[in-house]
């Protein structure tokens, strides 16, 4: 009985203390909390597929006439320079 409490130490030896709470070890279950990963949220999703459908409706030719007036003859295509700005923001934001 002397070491009984040393997995619960050293399990959270890579947690800065009160900043990761969740992934303490807990001592009268003397397991491992497991939580469920909030992908699997079905709320979780509403917010990039709204992203997605902003950015395809922003994207779409034509999407930046007020009026909806066809005037191809003023297009200046800005579809790499936004794709790309796009791209490297998402990719940032992950990184982050």
């Amino acid at each position: 009985m002397k070491h009984w409490c040393t997995p619960a130490i050293n399990s959270h030896s890579h947690c800065i203390r009160r900043l990761c709470p969740a992934l303490r070890t807990n001592i009268i279950l003397r397991r491992n909390r497991h939580h469920q990963p909030p992908i699997s949220n079905p709320l979780y999703w509403h917010y990039p597929t709204l992203a997605a459908v902003h950015l395809l409706f922003l994207h779409e030719t034509g999407s930046n006439n007020p009026t909806g007036i066809p005037s191809n003859i003023d297009i200046i295509p800005f579809h790499p320079y936004y794709t790309i700005k796009d791209i490297l923001g998402a990719l940032l934001l992950i990184l982050a």
